[in-house]
């Protein structure tokens, strides 16, 4: 460890010393080195039978990453109930359940919407018979096992018409029933120096609520997503291409 460290409280010199030991700047995780991918609900889903970190192997892509994404917040809460008895001040805590939520903003342009990307493992081809979406399906369910869509999340032109099919992957009504499926995200850490630091998927998230802003004082649209999620698995990094 450097000697300009603190390593205890009676070395502790704040006008000269670092607390922490010296960093390198590429050690620093960022926005930059942070990927977040759309996949199937489960890693079970992706790896088809096989073990959770085996979807992550070469030629098994999994999840769609999820481009011009501006901002991404993840929260988790866990119950804590406190008890307390008659006779004394002091208090019992008792841990309950952990319930996790997240939001994410991304910038709108012609291509696949928000809520499009994130359903990009639901097979094109059950969205209704009118609907055909560009975007490439990743490995996920067995399709045979996948509802078809009653109520469509955006408008699609069947390819036989003879009007020229505009952008079909603008999803926008949360109200249809393929949003009563779940879905999963994947998110991937690296530092400046392209080493891996760490991995999460969650499983079985909901989108719960979704936002389209236009402002006259910005050129952009916005477009942004809340979702709870069921369960944050950790994954061994050393199983994502390019992690070891």
């Amino acid at each position: 460890m450097a000697n300009n460290t603190t390593k205890s409280l009676s070395d502790w010199q704040f006008w000269q010393n670092h607390v922490q030991a010296d960093l390198e700047g590429g050690q620093f995780v960022n926005a930059a080195t942070t990927l977040i991918a759309a996949g199937p609900p489960r890693l079970s889903d992706a790896s088809k039978g096989a073990s959770a970190s085996a979807a992550f192997g070469a030629g098994n892509d999994i999840a769609f990453p999820i481009g011009i994404v501006e901002n991404f917040g993840l929260n988790q809460n866990k119950m804590i109930q406190k008890m307390f008895e008659i006779g004394s001040k002091r208090a019992y805590h008792i841990p309950g359940r952990t319930v996790g939520a997240l939001t994410l903003g991304r910038i709108l342009y012609f291509g696949p919407s928000l809520m499009r990307v994130m359903y990009a493992y639901y097979p094109r081809d059950k969205f209704g018979t009118d609907g055909i979406y560009t975007l490439a399906n990743i490995a996920g369910p067995d399709p045979a096992n996948i509802a078809r869509i009653k109520d469509v999340p955006g408008y699609g032109r069947n390819p036989d018409q003879t009007q020229p099919v505009q952008n079909t992957d603008f999803f926008i009504n949360l109200a249809s029933d393929l949003f009563d499926h779940p879905l999963g995200l994947l998110v991937y850490l690296r530092d400046a120096a392209n080493k891996a630091y760490g991995a999460f998927y969650l499983e079985d998230t909901y989108l719960q609520a979704h936002s389209f802003n236009v402002n006259a004082s910005s050129i952009l649209v916005a477009e942004g997503v809340s979702a709870q999620y069921d369960r944050l698995v950790p994954i061994n990094i050393t199983t994502v291409p390019g992690g070891e």
